[in-house]
C-alpha cells in the first residue's frame, strides 16, 4: 500500500450532542480517519441532507452524499466505514466490495444473522477484502488487564466469566460485552448454551429489537462457562465483566466504583490485596471519546500493509454473532443449543 489510502463513510449521523458515539458513530471514524497521516477521508454519505451538510462543516473538503452507491461509484475508496443501521449493513458491504474496496470497516453487530455474516466473508474472500468489525474495547488498557489476569492466569485457572449488564440489547451494547469476554477466553470454543429470553417489554432501535431481559449459559470445551444476564432487571450492583478464578478475580466496572481510581479490580494469587491500576480510560473509551477507535484504525493500517491479522477481524466478531443467535435459538426452542464443531 503505497498510495494514500481513500476512505469514506457510509451513515455519518446527525451533528446532536454527543455525536461519536450511538447515534452518529461515523463521527468517530472520522476521526480517527483524521488521526492517520496515510489516509484521506474523501467522503460521507446519509439519506438525511442536512446530516451530510453539518458533517462538512466539521470536516472541510469532505464531499457529502445523499446516494451511497453513488458516492462508491464516484470515489472509488480502497476502505469504506459501514455505519448505518445494522439491516442494511450486508447490502452495503456487497457494493463496497463491488466497487472494489479492499478494506471494510464495519460497525457492530455487522450481520444480524449468521448466514448474512457468512456472505460477507465469502464474498470478501472471494475478492481478497479485509473486513474489520468495530469491537474497539479490545484496544482499551481495562480491557487488556483483564485478558492478561486470565490468559497469564493472574487468578488461577479460569472457571466462569460473567456478564451482567443492567440494560437490554444484546445485538447492541451486548454484542461489545460478548466480544470482550471472548477476546479474554481466547482460543477456548463454546460448546453449547441454554438460554431464556424475554419480549415483554421489547423495543426497537436502529432497525432492531431490543429485548427485555435474556438469561444464558455459555458451556466452553475446556470446562469453563460463560454466564450471561442482559436486561433492567439485572443486578446494576454487579461489575459488568468478572472473572472468577480458582485463586482469585478481575472485573470490571461500568463505572469507577467508590474509592477505586479505575473501572479495573482484581485480587491475584497468593494475595489478599485487591489491585485496582489507576488509568483515566474506561468502559467507553477516555478524556479523548475516539482514543479506542483511533488504535483500532492503526491496527488496521498496519494490517493492511504487512498481511498481518487484528484484534478485531471479522472472524472474531463471527465467534460473538454465533452466541448470540445460539441464544435466541435456544430460547426459541426451549432447549439446549449445540454449536457445530
Amino acid at each position: 500500500m503505497s498510495h494514500t489510502f481513500r476512505s469514506v463513510i457510509i451513515g455519518c449521523g446527525t451533528s446532536a450532542p454527543g455525536k461519536g458515539g450511538a447515534h452518529s458513530i461515523g463521527y468517530a471514524h472520522a476521526a480517527a480517519y483524521r488521526s492517520q497521516p496515510d489516509v484521506v477521508l474523501r467522503a460521507v454519505s446519509s439519506l438525511n441532507k442536512k446530516d451530510v451538510e453539518d458533517f462538512g462543516l466539521e470536516y472541510p473538503g469532505t464531499k457529502g452524499y445523499t446516494d451511497y452507491q453513488a458516492m462508491l461509484a464516484n470515489e472509488e475508496p480502497d476502505m469504506v466505514s459501514i455505519c448505518a443501521f445494522p439491516p442494511a449493513r450486508e447490502e452495503m458491504a456487497m457494493a463496497a466490495m463491488a466497487a472494489g474496496a479492499k478494506a471494510l470497516w464495519i460497525e457492530k453487530p455487522f450481520a444480524l444473522t449468521l448466514d448474512a455474516a457468512k456472505r460477507i466473508m465469502s464474498e470478501a474472500e472471494k475478492r481478497s477484502v479485509r473486513v474489520f468489525v468495530d469491537h474497539q474495547r479490545r484496544y482499551g488498557q481495562p480491557f487488556i488487564w483483564l485478558r492478561e489476569a486470565v490468559e497469564q492466569k493472574k487468578i488461577g485457572d479460569l472457571i466462569q466469566f460473567n456478564i451482567t449488564q443492567p440494560f437490554g440489547g444484546i445485538f447492541d451494547f451486548g454484542s461489545h460485552c460478548i466480544d470482550s469476554a471472548l477476546y479474554c477466553l481466547g482460543e477456548r470454543q463454546p460448546t453449547l448454551v441454554f438460554a431464556a429470553v424475554d419480549f415483554t417489554h421489547a423495543k426497537k432501535h436502529q432497525g432492531m429489537t431490543m429485548e427485555s431481559q435474556i438469561v444464558a449459559t455459555v458451556h466452553f470445551d475446556d470446562g469453563t462457562r460463560l454466564v450471561i444476564e442482559m436486561g433492567d432487571r439485572s443486578c446494576s450492583r454487579l461489575p459488568i465483566l468478572h472473572a472468577e478464578g480458582t485463586d482469585g478475580f478481575a472485573q470490571l466496572h461500568m463505572n469507577v466504583p467508590q474509592g477505586c481510581r479505575s473501572i479495573f479490580r482484581a485480587r491475584y494469587a497468593g494475595s489478599s490485596e485487591i489491585v485496582n491500576p489507576l488509568t483515566h480510560e474506561h468502559f467507553h473509551h477516555s478524556d479523548d471519546g475516539t482514543c479506542y477507535i483511533k488504535r483500532a484504525l492503526a491496527d488496521i493500517m498496519t494490517a493492511m500493509k504487512t498481511g498481518s491479522a487484528t484484534r478485531i477481524d471479522a472472524r472474531e466478531a463471527y465467534r460473538g454473532l454465533s452466541i448470540i443467535t445460539g441464544i435466541f435459538e435456544s430460547a426459541k426452542t426451549q432447549s439446549v443449543f449445540y454449536f457445530d464443531r
